[in-house]
């Protein structure tokens, strides 16, 4: 099961990405838990405590105290490995994304084909890490 959380400060724009992505997961029979937070610092303290091990974040970069990129290279300090999707109006951050290895970036207002294409990147991505670990050596 996918564990997926989308940080947006703007609640429209959250309740709209969480809609689409469960129209997309049920649609591809993935299962999923989805978790939507307002604000960068809820979601770095679920990730501090260790409370989940989210596989995807959506993260927006333009919020109030803290924007994306500062709070993507927290979330990297936590997890090497969880696939983020930056959400965005402004094409400005899109070099910084490789400085955290952005899965994605995404442009507001999201086109579902957009969307659909980074979602299912980071989902075989994290399919094939998947494989890789739990396949042993022959003879073991």
């Amino acid at each position: 099961m996918l564990l997926i959380a989308i940080c947006d400060d703007n609640e429209d724009d959250r309740q709209s990405l969480y809609h689409t992505l469960e129209n997309f997961l049920n649609t591809k029979g993935i299962q999923a838990r989805l978790f939507a937070y307002d604000s960068p610092n809820k979601l770095n303290s679920v990730i501090e405590n260790k409370s989940f091990r989210f596989d995807i974040i959506f993260l927006d970069i333009i919020m109030g105290d803290m924007n994306g990129m500062e709070c993507a290279r927290f979330i990297r300090q936590q997890d090497k490995l969880v696939k983020i999707i930056f959400l965005t109006n402004s094409t400005d951050y899109v070099f910084e994304g490789y400085d955290v290895k952005a899965t994605g970036y995404l442009i507001k207002p999201i086109k579902t084909d957009q969307l659909n294409k980074v979602l299912n990147q980071a989902i075989t991505e994290i399919s094939d890490i998947e494989k890789t670990v739990f396949i042993s050596p022959t003879g073991v």
